[in-house]
């Protein structure tokens, strides 16, 4: 096992497959992932900039509320495939076109969801607008996954591209039909117009550009679904605990924004939204590190490299820390002038609703690293039980502190939740690196575990028996 800064950085592993291909330094990858996540994220937040300075807080209460109910259902429908993909390292079982058709089921399934209840619970313009971020999710879910073979082949120039083109193209629409007609319906409408001319423009063409390359260079590139209702199946059942784990995350993320619609209304949840949004241009960075990150160090824990892993994910994990250290601190200095430029006066009051938000995001940005460490690893059924301690702790901190704190409960509730949540994926992840046997052999899968926690796959194992073994992490 070599010592070098190489080995960390995964320099010198194979390749996936790409023909005639080397990987993509790390330093370039991460490069490009951050410019793609500033951009897209920097539109994002720009967005609820648009809308709360053209349109009302209850505009922005209607689109926190639209994304509250339909991104639970969005993300488990997902089942984090886009990462089941990028960490299956032998990809002999199931081929791209397994992914891809599993994909299109789910979604089609979600958005069955998501009518029902929006239109068992909602009513009116917001109804509509629920509706409408659904469809815009569903297309942005297809995009995912064909993401997911960049990432595997570490093509992180071609996803950034794409973000890139998405971000500018949704906040001119957004401005437009905000500005325009003075309410949010047809700038979500216009959200799913951009996904689609993308998907269809540029996503799909270098994907199959992808899948014909890869299979040149020795790699299966079968680009076409599967009609195998048994694999389908298989694979559900492979990916449910990762998607469980990011629904639940999701549901915590979200069950305050529920309360505060019943406590405060859409207007005092509009003015939460407005605020907590400047926490996600804080974990735009980490979101680069995370998807730079993922596939090497799933590369070098399947290769058994056990000090490359660790060296990897601490210094990814510091980094992390110090990205979401850096704006808390420039928010308790000058909170109160940082809300009062952005936005209107109204937003200036809840400087310390931000402090507590950003205190909580410094925490989400580790979690983050711990996550893409344990997912890397494939430990997915581990993740479900922590994720559900975290859902408990949002749900009961939510339902003491909202009805009498109002925005600064929610927030408070956030930090409780994060802090919470933090600790059990330390515990988990001390558990992955100590508790587990580190063994090299050459090539391949080549690992194992104590009794447990499953067992990976040595090199002369078939590839179908790995995959049961790993249902099991």
């Amino acid at each position: 096992m070599a010592n070098s800064q190489e080995e960390w950085l995964g320099d010198g592993l194979p390749p996936v497959g790409l023909k005639g291909g080397t990987l993509p330094s790390l330093r370039r990858n991460f490069a490009w992932t951050s410019f793609g996540n500033i951009v897209f994220s920097g539109c994002n937040w720009a967005m609820i900039l648009v809308i709360a300075k053209f349109g009302t807080p209850r505009m922005v209460g209607q689109y926190a509320i639209g994304q509250a109910v339909t991104g639970p259902i969005i993300v488990f429908a997902q089942l984090q495939l886009r990462y089941l993909l990028i960490s299956d390292s032998d990809q002999s079982y199931y081929r791209f076109g397994d992914y891809l058709g599993l994909r299109m089921i789910a979604i089609t399934l979600a958005m069955a969801v998501i009518a029902a209840i929006t239109l068992g619970g909602h009513c009116g313009e917001t109804a509509v607008v629920i509706l409408a971020m659904g469809a815009f999710g569903s297309v942005e879910a297809l995009s995912d996954i064909i993401y997911g073979l960049m990432q595997k082949n570490e093509q992180m120039r071609l996803i950034a591209l794409s973000m890139a083109l998405r971000g500018p193209l949704w906040l001119a629409t957004m401005a437009a039909a905000v500005y325009l007609t003075r309410g949010l319906l047809w700038g979500v409408i216009g959200l799913s117009f951009i996904s689609v001319l993308v998907l269809v423009l540029f996503d799909i063409p270098n994907g199959a550009r992808l899948l014909s390359e890869t299979a040149a260079g020795g790699q299966p590139g079968d680009p076409t679904p599967a009609p195998s209702l048994r694999r389908y199946a298989r694979l559900a059942w492979l990916a449910l605990p990762i998607g469980l784990t990011v629904m639940v995350n999701s549901l915590s993320g979200n069950i305050s924004r529920y309360y505060l619609e019943e406590n405060v209304g859409e207007y005092g949840l509009g003015i939460f939204a407005v605020v907590a949004s400047l926490g996600g241009i804080v974990r735009t960075v980490t979101g680069a590190l995370c998807q730079s990150v993922c596939p090497r160090l799933a590369r070098l824990y399947a290769g058994g490299h056990r000090a490359g892993f660790i060296s990897l994910l601490w210094k990814f994990i510091g980094i992390s820390a110090l990205v979401g250290a850096v704006p808390l601190a420039a928010c308790v200095v000058a909170g109160e002038d940082i809300l009062s430029l952005l936005f209107k006066p109204e937003y200036a009051r809840e400087v310390e609703v931000l402090v507590w938000l950003m205190a909580s995001g410094v925490q989400d940005c580790i979690l983050s690293g711990l996550g893409t460490g344990l997912t890397a690893a494939r430990y997915f059924r581990l993740q479900v039980p922590l994720s559900i301690v975290g859902l408990l702790t949002a749900a009961l901190t939510s339902h003491l502190l909202i009805p009498s704190g109002g925005l600064r409960g929610a927030a408070i509730s956030a930090f409780a939740t994060s802090s919470c949540l933090l600790l059990c994926y330390l515990i988990a992840m001390y558990h992955l690196i100590h508790k587990s046997v580190w063994v090299t052999r050459g090539g391949g899968d080549a690992y194992s575990r104590k009794p447990g926690m499953g067992v990976g796959a040595p090199s002369n194992v078939g590839y179908e028996g790995t995959r049961e073994r790993e249902v099991g992490r």
